[in-house]
């Protein structure tokens, strides 16, 4: 039996309008909180995000950080899922750039060549030139569209 879901909580200075009852409340619209709220969603949670700008992605998109780094080791992708998933919507979007297999977890100056200046190396490799990893240089709109999609 359904109940119907209380309008309002009193404080002691105001009254604060009820606007949803939710499984999962998901505070910031960040890669992570948009993951989250797409996982939460995806495993059957009603699911609310919340964001105070008006665009997903956080500092990724908003702040132009343009880089998803960090999604590898010294030898092989480490991150995948979700991630995974925005990199081919990116992609389908002309909106991502990353290494062929190929090219990846090699020090040569012809991979460093191709994919250095986009910012795809491991920062705290040891070689030099430094090693071309899996990351992926994105356009900002690209990322903000593609999470607005995957969200709906």
């Amino acid at each position: 039996m359904s109940q119907q879901p209380a309008t309002v909580i009193q404080e002691a200075s105001r009254a604060t309008l009820v606007v949803a009852e939710t499984d999962v409340l998901v505070v910031g619209g960040g890669p992570a909180g948009v993951c989250a709220a797409i996982a939460a969603a995806r495993s059957g949670a009603r699911v609310v995000l919340t964001e105070r700008y008006p665009h997903l992605g956080g500092l990724a998109s908003g702040g132009q950080v343009i880089v998803l780094d960090d999604m590898a080791d010294l030898h092989e992708k480490t991150v995948g899922g979700l991630s995974d998933e925005i990199v081919d919507r990116l992609d389908a979007l002309g909106g991502a750039v990353y290494p062929p297999v190929e090219d990846r977890f090699v020090s040569s100056e012809a991979a460093w060549a191709r994919w250095g200046r986009w910012g795809l190396q491991d920062n705290y490799a040891r070689t030099k030139p430094k090693t071309i990893t899996y990351d992926v240089a994105f356009d900002p709109d690209a990322l903000k569209f593609a999470a607005l999609e995957m969200v709906h």
